[in-house]
């Protein structure tokens, strides 16, 4: 999931006066970066004041963090999380059990109790369809991607483990690999090779998660970060700076794989 951090100018008023405003005024009030995603249960949004201080604070923001559905006007309040990155930084990820429709447009808000906010609206797009085409003792397959109006990720997801460690699960994206046609999106792919490439290691299930974005997608492919961190590149969000994405994920499993070991098949039910 991407952030796009504002960052504010430095000015130093040269002369005399040598005091330094760190901090100026640009009418973005918050920062936005997160998708949601039509397929799940629960949504997270990292939502960021646009702040007159170095450090996010640990305690709760005193702001009000809502999505409305534009067409029935139903709204729900998201909750505040505070998460503790590394380094021991914290970051504050709201949330909420809302489901949201395809097809459906949302404004997404953040207000401060003296009114100032910031917005984005977004329109959930329609969930994809994935076949996996496979030829007996080939283990070289064919992936489709149909009804997708633009793809923002296809990967490959295993239950397996890398040298050392546990059982989890393990996401390798293919969206380099992806070639267009007139039906959707396809990649040939063998994922045996794919999971010894990587090192992974003990496979007990394999499964294939397709994620479809609506036409406002940005194509974020070979954009350099410098250019990404610039606060209004990319940004859909009135007066902030960031950007959220809304996305449809379908997830299928892989022919013939079915999980074994208990650690998996609880990975499973948690996907």
């Amino acid at each position: 999931m991407m952030r796009i951090l504002f960052v504010a100018t430095l000015a130093l008023l040269w002369g005399c006066d040598t005091r330094v405003e760190p901090f100026q005024e640009s009418g973005y009030h918050f920062s936005f970066g997160g998708v949601i995603d039509a397929s799940l249960d629960t949504q997270f949004v990292r939502v960021n004041p646009l702040r007159e201080q170095a450090t996010v604070p640990r305690e709760p923001y005193d702001v009000v963090v809502s999505s409305i559905n534009l067409e029935s006007g139903e709204q729900a309040v998201w909750r505040d999380s505070v998460f503790v990155l590394q380094g021991g930084t914290f970051a504050h990820n709201f949330w909420t059990t809302e489901r949201f429709q395809v097809g459906g447009t949302y404004r997404f808000e953040a207000r401060w109790p003296d009114g100032r906010e910031a917005y984005a609206e977004v329109v959930m797009p329609d969930s994809a369809q994935v076949v996996v085409q496979t030829i007996p003792f080939d283990p070289v397959a064919t992936v489709n991607v149909l009804g997708a109006e633009k793809l923002a990720d296809l990967k490959i997801l295993y239950c397996g483990r890398l040298p050392g460690t546990p059982l989890d699960r393990i996401s390798v994206s293919l969206i380099e690999q992806v070639s267009k046609f007139s039906g959707g999106y396809t990649v040939r792919v063998n994922p045996f090779a794919l999971a010894e490439e990587r090192g992974i290691e003990s496979v007990q299930w394999i499964r294939v998660v397709a994620i479809s974005a609506g036409s406002e997608w940005p194509d974020f492919a070979g954009v350099d970060q410098e250019t990404l961190a610039l606060p209004r590149v990319y940004s859909n969000v009135e007066y902030g700076v960031g950007y959220l994405g809304a996305v449809a994920s379908t997830t299928i499993s892989w022919p013939g794989f079915a999980p074994q070991d208990p650690a998996c098949r609880n990975l499973l039910s948690r996907w």
